[in-house]
């Protein structure tokens, strides 16, 4: 009853995988030995609403989990961290909401998160489907914020698609990559 998508991560030995269970829960597998061994952890810390299409990133001890959640009755951007690879994790907790937010989503094409970490600075890229007018007027918008304190505090989301706001023009599927300087690119 795992199912996809799922976000894998793995250098110097680790590796982390996160993924949806059944819609309802994040999940993590982990791994400080190669892969020899693996361990899971659930993440996420509601039961109420649904979760998916998780993406992590690890720096150092830390890792860093965001995903989908409609555990408000619209779906939002969560996060959870854990500073200790990933034996433990803090509270889940909303790192974008929009009041225009969808409240089911369509299709394979929303909801696309891509995150980087370098020491305690948390970058995030994500596309949101947003309702404009209607159950099915939607206009994809791509969002970026960061952390620069280990995920204690996020930047307010910054809106990076170049169109009108409700043009309904698809703007979605962000990659984010850190250049040789440490700075996010997208």
């Amino acid at each position: 009853d795992d199912s996809l998508p799922i976000s894998m991560v793995a250098r110097a030995g680790k590796i982390f995988i996160v993924y949806s269970k059944t819609t309802k829960d994040i999940w993590l597998a982990s791994s400080t030995d190669l892969g020899a061994n693996f361990t899971k952890k659930k993440i996420s810390d509601s039961t109420v609403g649904g979760r998916q299409r998780p993406v992590l990133d690890f720096a150092g001890d830390n890792v860093y989990a965001f995903w989908l959640d409609s555990r408000n009755a619209k779906y939002e951007v969560f996060f959870a961290k854990s500073s200790d690879l990933g034996s433990t994790f803090g509270l889940n907790k909303a790192v974008f909401s929009h009041p225009n937010s969808a409240i089911h989503l369509l299709g394979n094409n929303f909801g696309r998160l891509s995150t980087k970490a370098s020491g305690s600075t948390i970058f995030l890229a994500f596309d949101f489907y947003l309702q404009t007018s209607g159950p099915f007027t939607s206009d994809y918008e791509v969002y970026f914020t960061k952390s620069q304190d280990g995920g204690d505090t996020f930047s307010n989301a910054k809106r990076l698609s170049d169109d009108l706001p409700n043009s309904h023009k698809e703007q979605q599927g962000p990659t984010l990559a850190l250049l040789p300087d440490g700075s996010p690119a997208i």
